[in-house]
């Protein structure tokens, strides 16, 4: 069973991104389109949260959670 957790594809709006950049966002960004494709096919993304309801001049953090195979998170 394969517990690879890596994404082949990361976007916002997009926009190629990695894990744990910064962007900033035109002013009155409310949401984005986040696309996340798993590197190994036996590898779901779960749930992705943050994406939506963005605070102006805030940090918003967005999560993608991936889960390979073997379960590993």
């Amino acid at each position: 069973m394969a517990s690879n957790t890596e994404l082949f594809e990361f976007t916002l709006n997009g926009d190629e991104v990695t894990d744990g950049q910064q962007i900033t966002l035109e002013p009155g960004t409310t949401f984005v389109d986040v696309i996340a494709s798993p590197l190994d096919a036996n590898t779901d993304v779960i749930e992705v949260s943050g994406a939506d309801a963005l605070l102006a001049g805030q940090v918003n953090e967005i999560t993608v959670l991936v889960r390979a195979e073997d379960g590993t998170e």
